[in-house]
């Protein structure tokens, strides 16, 4: 089937361009005229005539026309369209400022235009807006771009209040995460109820889980495209928000107006301060920090220079003190990301854009304990770390307004070192485990078209090959990628989609989010890279002139090469043990229907997203080689997401979701073992200990399922202006409104099965101050 695909792409790029005699292209950046940041995913088309266009992720677009006179328009959803009459005698370059349009604060899912669900290529997409993060009910009032992003269909969150992202089936590891095109290998704060990122320091965010395009690689399930904001360039202005665990501060300014500007937004919790006044023999604490940075510059022949920096960090940690003996002991957690990258902007022509870029990310977790006893101090320290330097290349190419050509290329250098082991002692002080480090490497390279093969049939195709390189073991794969639409109506469309995707990492895990004990390893000669290939068709209709948006998508998407510890295994390895002696190697199926209906216009604006799914594994080392449901295989999945605004200032906002239970594995029956001779002498058997007599018969993996999982969160937001001219807006919310026990985890207890529900009702008030 791959080869037919590459055949069929290779067709679509050789098929003729229709070149007129004459013609002229008009290219330009669109830009935010309050702030000037790059506006990307604008709506460029010239009036009266088929003939449009899409501002690239930087904001550049270009459109070429036969026409020497022509009404230019531009519009995105959030700014107030703005028409321009050219004559044209030569091709120019036109920069347009688009002014906020304050009429649509309200609309929550913001599109490339306002029928996007419609006529856009691509399937399972989705462009979450600012105000949607904000105004989401959340635990303990902090906005979470990964909160929102699990009320959307076909992603389901895991445990409860939990951030963990599981895509049509897949894991966490599976999710391509980007923060300005930087790979982030960690996203969880808080062991997994917070995500990593500030969404005051965030611009756009989107989400691809289906018809994902070649320009992106690397993961099998999902991308999550995350980019920060630039920058005022116009004026100073500031965020400071506080809420019950963390505050936050964001500052932006010019540094020389039009020209260059900067921003930078910290974020730190204070639960540690708020426990240390409590805290007496033994000493406990949390605490974790963000902090963004970047700075961008328009330097000579109208090209641009960013740099961006993004570093966080969690720290767990306790200390017991014996007063008497002067004894202690301390234990703790620390993980933490740290990125940085530095790209280049450059109009080679008024047809050509391209993107340099080079970053680095790096993921560290460590966990040790220390012991004084007897003045004998000992310690130990397991670590472990992934890291990433690569070099991008990307192209956008605009041959005429029926194509968008897109190619680039990209070298990177991985380094993992799942675990390192330090011991010291009375009588040791030792490294160990330093033979698990793996040094590799990866080439891609791509090409990409988005092209309209008639007026009713639009097609995005492309492929994308790489070479994974690690010790004497290389992998070659190519990965087609095949999207197309069909146009019923203007208001009604068919699309249908094949993506093959391969993975060279894999992660490691004993739990089901992204807490600390989460080693990253590379594929090698025995553990192939994991992949998946996905199949998607799926309808789109925009009603009552876009008020409303209905799509329903059905998938099946197939997994090879999957790894999962073996039973009994974890990650504490044992001397001269790697990694690889602990997992089993299998696959994976899921498959499912998503259902999005979403009303963007009106007082009242919201969704509601509905998922029926299934999902398996399969190992032949674990439950008898026989598939068994995935942990999060959740048949029914539904979220409700609304917002209901009084008027410009005042609104009200509520979220109610709604989930089969996970699926996890309990004895079907316990029965009596032999007892050891004379057992019935010993101080066990009088302690009443029954470890020799009573055993567990497991049937299966994953044969039973937790109770349903449910819970409703308000909140009421209020904003007024200062005396100053500031805006200061205060949220009221309660999360789990009636106190539904949703169980965190099952257990038994004489004789008898037990949940234990980890979030009550929670209140929580939040303040916000923009300057």
């Amino acid at each position: 089937m791959n080869k037919i695909l590459l055949v069929i792409i290779l067709l679509m790029y050789m098929a003729p361009s229709h070149a007129q005699e004459k013609e002229y292209t008009v290219s330009g950046y669109v830009t935010a005229a309050t702030t000037g940041e790059q506006v990307s995913d604008a709506l460029i088309y010239i009036i009266n005539t088929n003939q449009h266009t899409i501002s690239n992720n930087y904001g550049f677009y270009s459109i070429t026309t036969g026409s020497d006179s022509i009404s230019l328009s531009f519009s995105r959803l959030g700014y107030k369209p703005k028409i321009i009459n050219i004559s044209l005698t030569k091709s120019i370059s036109v920069n347009v400022e688009l002014l906020p349009n304050s009429n649509l604060k309200a609309v929550i899912i913001s599109s490339k235009k306002n029928t996007e669900s419609v006529t856009n290529t691509l399937m399972g997409i989705h462009s979450i807006s600012k105000q949607a993060i904000e105004t989401t009910p959340v635990l303990l009032g902090e906005s979470d771009i990964l909160k929102t992003i699990q009320l959307l269909p076909g992603v389901k969150s895991g445990d409860e209040g939990s951030a963990g992202l599981y895509v049509r089936g897949g894991s966490p590891d599976q999710n391509l995460i980007l923060l300005d095109g930087v790979p982030v290998y960690n996203v969880f704060h808080l062991f997994g109820f917070f995500s990593t990122f500030n969404a005051d320091a965030v611009s756009d965010v989107k989400l691809i889980k289906g018809g994902i395009p070649a320009r992106y690689g690397g993961r099998l399930s999902s991308v999550l495209d995350i980019s920060m904001k630039e920058g005022n360039s116009k004026e100073r202005h500031g965020v400071v928000a506080l809420s019950p665990i963390a505050g936050r501060v964001t500052y932006e300014a010019p540094i020389k107006t039009d020209t260059s500007s900067f921003i930078i937004s910290a974020r730190r919790t204070w639960i540690d301060a708020l426990l240390n006044p409590f805290m007496k023999d033994e000493v406990f604490g949390y605490n974790f920090h963000d902090i963004n940075l970047k700075y961008n510059t328009k330097i000579k022949n109208g090209d641009k220079f960013f740099l961006s920096l993004y570093t966080g960090r969690d720290k767990f940690f306790t200390t017991i003190k014996e007063a008497s003996t002067n004894d202690n002991f301390s234990f703790d957690f620390k993980w933490g990301n740290l990125t940085t990258v530095a790209r280049w902007n450059k109009v080679i022509s008024p047809k050509t854009f391209v993107n340099f870029s080079s970053y680095y990310s790096k993921y560290k977790f460590s966990q040790g304990y220390k012991a004084k006893n007897d003045n004998i101090t000992s310690s130990k320290r397991n670590s472990s770390k992934i890291r990433e330097i690569a070099l991008k290349a990307d192209f956008d190419y605009f041959p005429n307004p029926q194509h968008l050509l897109k190619f680039g290329a990209k070298l990177s250098t991985l380094q993992f070192t799942p675990e390192t082991v330090e011991v010291v002692g009375a009588n040791i002080d030792s490294t160990f485990n330093n033979q698990n480090t793996a040094n590799s490497l990866i080439g891609d390279i791509y090409i990409e078209d988005e092209f309209n093969l008639t007026k009713k049939i639009k097609v995005n195709t492309g492929v994308r090959a790489s070479i994974f390189h690690v010790k004497s073991r290389d992998y070659f794969n190519v990965q087609p990628r095949f999207s197309i639409r069909y146009l019923v109506s203007p208001s009604l469309s068919v699309k249908a989609s094949y993506t093959k995707m391969i993975q060279y990492l894999h992660l490691l895990t004993n739990s089901t989010i992204g807490v600390p004990t989460d080693l990253w390893v590379a594929s090698t000669d025995r553990t192939r890279p994991q992949e998946s290939q996905q199949l998607a068709l799926g309808i789109a209709k925009s009603i009552k002139e876009n008020k409303y948006q209905i799509t329903l998508e059905g998938y099946y998407k197939k997994m090879n090469n999957l790894i999962t510890y073996a039973n009994g295994a974890n990650y504490l390895y044992g001397i001269n043990e790697t990694w690889e002696d602990k997992i089993v190697i299998g696959k994976g199926e899921s498959y499912g229907v998503e259902l999005f209906l979403n009303k963007k216009k009106g007082k009242l604006t919201g969704w509601l997203g509905y998922t029926l799914s299934y999902t398996n594994r399969q190992f032949d080392e674990i439950n008898k080689g026989e598939k068994y449901p995935f942990k999060f295989d959740r048949r029914h999945d539904l979220s409700l997401l609304l917002n209901y605004r009084l008027n410009q200032n005042k609104g009200f906002n509520m979220v109610f979701v709604y989930g089969t239970g996970n699926a996890v594995t309990l004895p079907t029956a316990n029965y009596q073992g032999l007892l050891p001779p004379l057992y019935e002498y010993t101080s066990r058997h009088k302690a009443d200990y029954n470890d020799f007599y009573k055993k567990a018969l497991i049937s299966e993996r994953n044969n039973f399922r937790t109770p349903s999982f449910h819970r409703m969160d308000i909140s009421y937001n209020t904003s007024k202006k200062t005396k100053k001219g500031n805006k200061r807006t205060w949220t009221f919310s309660v999360s789990n409104v009636y106190n539904r026990q949703n169980p965190y985890f099952l257990f038994e207890e004489e004789g008898k099965l037990k949940q234990f529900s980890l979030l009550p009702i929670i209140p929580s008030i939040n303040y916000r101050l923009e300057f």
